[in-house]
């Protein structure tokens, strides 16, 4: 206990589900390196600008991922708010159909190592550990359940919600749950419990001491709504925290799916907000939508 006073942290005995609270007392997540896991996480404040939602998108409020910019059309329109967020939505997902793992993770290479990892929705982060195959069941489950959750069956053969093509009932799906988020903030604002609401993310702390977050395990709706609708800073729930001295050690890097320097190419994309060509298209869209 000596040293969380040492560093000006105050503690509190919390049930085993409970996260750490440490947003009034540190935002860095290089001083909680050594204490959140998977079974006992940290919340912090973090500011959206840092954010990624769907990977690789910004989630400032100007940014072009696809919830944020669609929903930023919408408010700013004249027209009825659900057909104009479904329009530029469906735009995104005839826009944005990478045919490889590696159009999508923004990386040249020709092939992968392993060929589990050459489907689309298998792809995984070098620095998770999980393989393709178990990464592709977990969406899987994901997907169900999401749909479940909002009266459809719907699987991966409907598509994945990062990108096209999906078809029109993950579509529908999407743009109900914006609008309904949306509206549900909007009336009562964004208050997380104490053990359910918070933003998941996985902290990726650069070289330089800087660091970004991603979502991971809940939030890939919130996020962005809450970007659009003006809120610039959240509190997050901290998965994990990668470290980018460690890329040599990270279990997909280890296990031969990327070399070092691929890993290190798809940490910076996350980092810079931009995965690369694959989102050409709809930048173009932006653009002439003059939103970008």
């Amino acid at each position: 206990m000596y040293i969380f006073r040492f560093f000006g942290l105050r503690v509190e005995r919390l049930s085993h589900d409970d996260p750490i609270d440490f947003t009034e007392s540190t935002n860095n997540p290089k001083s909680i390196l050594y204490i959140t896991n998977f079974k006992k996480q940290i919340i912090i404040n973090a500011e959206l600008s840092n954010g990624r939602g769907l990977d690789f998108f910004s989630l400032d409020c100007q940014s072009n991922h696809p919830f944020i910019a669609s929903l930023r059309m919408a408010l700013l329109s004249n027209r009825p708010l659900t057909p104009e967020l479904n329009e530029h939505l469906k735009a995104y997902y005839s826009l944005v159909q990478p045919s490889t793992s590696s159009s999508w993770l923004g990386i040249k290479k020709k092939e992968y190592i392993k060929d589990d990892n050459s489907n689309l929705i298998k792809y995984v982060m070098p620095w998770e550990n999980i393989s393709p195959q178990t990464k592709h069941k977990e969406r899987n489950i994901v997907a169900k359940h999401d749909s479940q959750e909002h009266g459809e069956m719907l699987n991966l053969n409907d598509g994945w919600r990062n990108y096209g093509p999906i078809s029109e009932k993950v579509l529908n799906l999407e743009v109900n749950r914006i609008m309904n988020l949306k509206n549900s903030i909007e009336k009562k604002g964004f208050k997380p419990s104490k053990r359910h609401g918070h933003i998941g993310a996985i902290v990726l702390l650069r070289s330089d001491d800087t660091w970004k977050w991603y979502v991971e395990n809940g939030g890939q709706h919130r996020a962005p709504v809450l970007s659009a609708l003006g809120y610039k800073d959240i509190p997050i729930r901290v998965w994990k925290i990668i470290n980018e001295d460690d890329a040599s050690i990270w279990p997909n890097v280890v296990s031969g799916l990327y070399t070092e320097s691929e890993a290190l190419k798809i940490f910076d994309n996350v980092c810079k907000g931009n995965n690369g060509q694959i989102l050409e298209p709809w930048n173009k869209y932006l653009l002439e939508k003059n939103e970008i």
